[in-house]
Formats: C-alpha cells, sequence, structure tokens
C-alpha cells in the first residue's frame, strides 16, 4: 500500500499490488508528474516464465518515459498514442532478442489528468471507472470475447465475470493483431474518484458489490485496503488460486475546466426542477387569488434551490455542481395579467349566458332532434350491411379498432421482434467465428455457445406473438434437438476443421429465423 500524490493537479490517494494465489505477481503499476498531467499506469501481464512481469514493467517505464519527454504544447491523446505504441515496439524489441520472453504481452490502462480535463487510455481488459458518490459515471470496456459478447447482448455482465473464456483478451500490448488503445477525455468535479484496477479485482465479485467498495466514504487509503482484503478472502475461501490483483484509487480535491455530459445534464436538471417548482407555486397562487376577490397579489418568497437526486448517488446541491437556481416564475405582475385576462373571458362569457338563455334552450332541442334523426339513419344503414350499431355514443370500439387490437397481441412488438431475431443471428455468428479458432475447445466450451443460441432463441419466441409462435417454436425445438450436434462446429481435431454437420445445422437455424424476420412488417 503507498499513498499518491501530485504536485501539478491537487488530487490524492492511495494504491496496492496483491500477488493473490499465484506464484508471482505480474500486474504492476506507477505515477509521475509529467509536462503534460500526472500520470498514472497499472499493467497487467501475460506469458509464462519471466515474461508477464517483464512485459507489465517494461510497458509502464516506456509509457510514462515518453511522456515525461513531451512538451506541454503537445496533443494529450497524441502522446498517450504515441507513448502505448511506443511500449508496443519496446515489448516486441525484447521479445526478439530474448527466446523466453516470446509470446508475452500485457493490459494497460492509464489516466492523465491536467486542470483541463482527465484522460482515459486502455488496451485489454484493466478498467478504469469514474465514480461521483455512489454513482457510476464512466467505465472502460474491455477488449476481450466475452467483452465483445457482451455489448452484442448475448452474454450478461454476471455470465462474463464468471465465464471460462473471461481471459480471452482481443487487444493488448505485445500482440500482434492489435494494440491501439481506446482514449476518452472527461471532465471531473470535487470529490470523482477514479479508480484504476485489474482483472484481478472486478472479476472477484459481482458488479453491484464492487461498485459497493468503490463508492465507500472514508479514506482512500482504508477503501483500498479493504477491497484488497476482500478479493484475498474470497480468493483464499474457494483454493487460494486466484489471480493477482492490482488497484489505485485518486480522488479528485478540484473541478476541471471541461464541463462533461453528465455536469451539464444535471444543471438542465437542476434548473428545470426548479423553473418546475416556481410554475406550480404561481399556478396555485393564482387559483387561490382566483377564489378570493378581495384578496391582494404580493410578491411570493423565491423558491429555495432544491438537490437534485440522481439514482442511488448522494444528493447533489447547487454548492457542489456550480449550477444556479432558475429564479422563481411566480412573479406580480405576471399573475396579475394571468389574472386580468382570465377575468374579461368570464365577464364575456356572463354577458353572453345572460343574452342568450332563450337561444341556448331552443339550440338544445334543434340538437336533440338532429341526433335522433342520425340515429335512426345509421340503425337502417347497419341493418342493410349485416353489421350492429354501437350501443352508444362512448360505448364498445367499432369492429376496426377491435381488429387491430388483436393484430397486436397476435404479432407482437415488430421493432423488438426484429431486434431479438438480430441478437440471435449474432450468437450463430459468434459461435461460428469462436469455433473455428485454431484452437481445441472443450466439451463445456462448445456448450456454452450452443446454449446462448437457445436462450437467444427463447428470446424470440417471448417476443414474438400469438401468429409466429409455431414457427418459432420449430426453429427452438429444432435447435434444442440437434444441440450436441450443432457444438461440434469445430471437431477439435489436429487440424482443428469444422464439421459439416454442425456447419449445415447452424445455417438452418439462420434460413429460418431470417425467413421469420423477412416476413415481419
Amino acid at each position: 500500500m503507498f499513498p499518491i500524490f501530485s504536485k501539478t493537479i491537487s488530487l490524492h490517494g492511495a494504491a496496492n499490488s496483491m500477488q493473490g494465489g499465484r506464484k508471482e505477481n505480474q500486474d504492476d503499476l506507477g505515477f509521475i508528474d509529467t509536462p503534460l498531467g500526472f500520470l498514472f499506469v497499472v499493467c497487467d501481464g501475460m506469458g509464462g516464465g519471466p515474461g508477464g512481469k517483464t512485459a507489465s514493467a517494461i510497458a509502464k517505464q516506456e509509457i510514462a518515459r515518453h511522456l515525461n519527454s513531451c512538451n506541454q504544447l503537445t496533443p494529450r491523446k497524441q502522446a498517450l498514442r504515441i507513448a502505448v505504441a511506443k511500449a508496443n515496439d519496446a515489448l516486441n524489441a525484447a521479445m526478439a532478442a530474448n527466446k523466453e520472453l516470446r509470446g508475452m504481452g500485457t493490459t494497460v490502462v492509464a489516466i492523465l489528468i491536467n486542470s483541463e480535463s482527465a484522460i482515459v487510455c486502455h488496451a485489454g481488459d484493466s478498467r478504469c471507472y469514474r465514480m461521483h458518490g455512489r454513482l457510476m459515471l464512466f467505465r472502460t470496456q474491455d477488449h476481450s470475447l466475452v467483452g465483445e459478447l457482451v455489448r452484442k447482448k448475448v452474454m450478461t455482465e454476471e455470465e462474463a465475470r464468471v465465464s471460462p473464456q473471461s481471459n480471452v483478451i482481443s487487444k493488448s500490448l505485445g500482440s500482434k493483431t492489435d494494440h491501439n488503445p481506446d482514449i476518452e477525455e472527461m471532465g471531473y468535479r470535487k470529490g470523482d474518484r477514479f479508480i484504476l484496477c485489474t482483472d484481478g479485482v472486478w472479476g472477484s465479485m459481482p458488479h453491484k458489490k464492487l461498485l459497493k467498495f468503490f463508492a465507500a466514504k472514508g479514506q482512500t487509503a482504508n477503501v483500498v485496503g479493504s477491497i484488497s482484503s476482500e478479493v484475498d478472502r474470497l480468493g483464499f475461501a474457494k483454493g487460494g488460486h486466484h489471480d493477482n490483483h492490482t488497484i489505485a484509487i485518486i480522488e479528485m480535491d478540484c473541478n476541471s475546466k471541461l464541463h462533461d455530459k453528465w455536469y451539464k445534464m444535471m444543471l438542465t436538471a437542476i434548473c428545470g426542477i426548479a423553473a418546475l417548482a416556481a410554475f406550480i407555486i404561481g399556478i396555485c397562487l393564482y387559483r387561490g387569488s382566483a377564489g378570493n376577490d378581495t384578496a391582494s397579489i404580493g410578491n411570493t418568497p423565491q423558491e429555495s434551490g432544491k438537490a437534485l437526486h440522481i439514482g442511488n448517488g448522494p444528493a447533489a446541491t447547487p454548492s457542489q455542481t456550480d449550477g444556479k437556481i432558475t429564479e422563481n416564475l411566480s412573479d406580480k405582475n405576471l399573475l396579475k395579467d394571468v389574472n386580468d385576462t382570465t377575468k374579461k373571458k368570464d365577464e364575456a362569457a356572463d354577458g353572453d349566458n345572460k343574452g342568450n338563455a332563450s337561444t341556448a334552450d331552443n339550440k338544445k332541442a334543434d340538437a336533440d332532434k338532429k341526433a335522433d334523426t342520425e340515429r335512426k339513419a345509421n340503425v337502417d344503414k347497419n341493418a342493410d350491411s349485416g353489421k350492429h350499431p354501437a350501443a352508444d355514443k362512448n360505448g364498445s370500439k367499432d369492429n376496426k379498432d377491435a381488429g387491430k387490437g388483436k393484430k397486436t397481441v397476435a404479432y407482437g412488438d415488430p421493432a423488438k421482434f426484429k431486434t431479438s431475431v438480430n441478437q440471435a443471428l449474432t450468437a450463430l455468428d459468434n459461435m461460428l467465428g469462436y469455433h473455428n479458432g485454431n484452437e481445441k475447445k472443450t466439451k463445456e466450451q462448445k456448450g456454452l455457445h450452443a446454449d446462448k443460441v437457445i436462450k437467444a432463441i427463447q428470446n424470440i419466441k417471448a417476443l414474438c406473438g400469438k401468429q409466429r409462435e409455431p414457427e418459432v417454436n420449430g426453429v427452438l425445438a429444432y435447435a434444442k434437438k440437434n444441440k450436441t450436434a450443432m457444438a461440434e462446429v469445430s471437431k477439435g481435431s489436429k487440424s482443428y476443421g469444422s464439421s459439416p454437420k454442425a456447419q449445415g445445422i447452424i445455417k438452418k437455424i439462420k434460413e429460418k429465423l431470417e425467413k421469420i424476420k423477412n416476413n415481419t412488417k
């Protein structure tokens, strides 16, 4: 455990890195004040032997070295991207020079903070969170197989966390395929926490439980210590084979110049609530004055600034957000104009009522006579066409409206239905892409994606409506019947060839779903 501090920006924090149940700790972390702001880096190494530990150390050093060599005019996003590229080059050079290091790699998550904003850069499944009280405002998206399945809604966050494929990384430093990081800039407010951690932390417990730890009140060192202890407790309770786990909490003691979307939305909501409250008060005062001829309308007291509570987070007051409460709209002159206009309308209505009392009686008689004539004509018309007349003017719906209601129930919501079909087609494509990889899969791994396909089709059934249900039931029954054969899309032989039978099953399911989707208007 060690404290986090900076001489260039007002912040404080704490960090810790633990070995867990592994032979060595392949995680690495560090921070430094650079010409572009305060930099914090967390890396999670991969590779046997000395590879993982070496990879994370090299990446951390190269990123810090490059940013520290920049001048203050260098664009910060560009500097971070170049720093990651240089770290990747350094890893490749080390692997070329030492055969024992070949195959090593590392994830990386870094944050660069100055008075303007915070910039988050990451590649792999090490994460950065931004918390405001109990509210999570930001979280990086994992570059992994299960992370992609979560984004496509084939898998839930919790399913991904405990999946056997959770360690399959799609982007990392040292990778021959893709090492380009995701980079995002955001503002921050006083009291915001940026939490950087490896998968050994976020993968150890459910997401909701983790966020409660992140939002815990108290000194950052105590929060970091309690999280590290809980990860170890959970790991040793399951046999003591849990991963290295590294966490850093950086708490801001100032506001950035950049106001992000969340901050602007909060200010808009506060102003909107204040304006609505003022409007309601104005209406109440107007009604009260309208019911009392002798009541005089004076200046009403200003509505006090009410706190805005977003989600489960703490109330945000005007002082916390630097926002201004919109002034009260219950103004004396505004109410006077409303009352004058209403009074004139009432007087005009009274005059019309007094001068036309007898005329109104005559008009009512004429209207009753006309309605009776139209009612008889409708009865005759409906009798000729074989239809029954409506019970009364406000009675039951006509046949056309009733038909529309039945159609909606029978066919369901077309947009939601098509979305569910697309998700099932994506699950089938993911199954093909996953199993055609050059890697032997276990029986459980094969069955996992087959289960996802069946679950996606069951979701279609829930949204399809009665008219499409027989077709969907047919596809579902076919998929369940051929689940085992479908899962054998990768034979697992030396050539890792695909099974023609499984390919045919998947193709047939896709064709059936496409047909159902295309027949949906």
